[in-house]
């Protein structure tokens, strides 16, 4: 064994601030010790950094999706809601009772609907984030806890995180109230 070579690894960081002239640290070492190479992470680094912005663009399609997801569904529920009510809708509109009324009173129950949908996911998601910030602070400090949050990070939510889960559960009620909405007056101008 003391015969095997054993590398050498010095570990060199910069001041903030100051610029760093790879090229001519490689033509120093190279000078002093000609088998000694210089590794740079900065490529490493880049890469994982785009891998990170690469998944937080695949998340703002899949919620984008899910978004337009919700929408169609809210609409053929509307749809359906009016086909079954069609005859009570027609009464109304016939009696003098104006589009909007009508339309008013859809509005309401899908917004309690959507309210009730974004208020139970939001609340779940949130528990869910909760709970695995439990369990990452069961393992911190352990080997296997540090190399799941230098690979992946923390599952942790700042405040704001929590606050833009709930905005979230509203504009998912919003949705389906202006998407019922639409539908309701797109299902009324048939009746004309």
């Amino acid at each position: 064994m003391d015969d095997l070579p054993v590398p050498r690894m010095i570990i060199a960081r910069v001041q903030p601030g100051t610029s760093l002239d790879l090229a001519a640290l490689r033509a120093r070492v190279t000078q002093v010790a000609p088998s000694a190479s210089v590794d740079d992470h900065r490529a490493w680094i880049e890469r994982m950094r785009s891998m990170t912005n690469a998944t937080v663009l695949a998340g703002l399609g899949i919620l984008a999706l899910v978004i337009v997801a919700t929408i169609i569904s809210v609409s053929f529920a509307t749809r359906g809601a009016m086909a079954a009510n069609r005859p009570i809708v027609e009464v109304l509109h016939f009696v003098g009772a104006g589009d909007r009324y009508i339309a008013n009173r859809f509005l309401r129950h899908f917004l309690r609907l959507g309210l009730e949908g974004g208020v139970i996911g939001g609340g779940v998601a949130m528990l869910v984030f909760g709970f695995s910030e439990s369990i990452a602070g069961w393992f911190s400090g352990t080997p296997v806890g540090d190399q799941f949050a230098a690979l992946l990070g923390t599952f942790s939510l700042r405040p704001s995180g929590y606050v833009v889960l709930a905005v979230q559960a509203l504009a998912i009620g919003a949705i389906t109230a202006v998407a019922s909405r639409q539908t309701l007056f797109a299902t009324l101008n048939d009746v004309d």
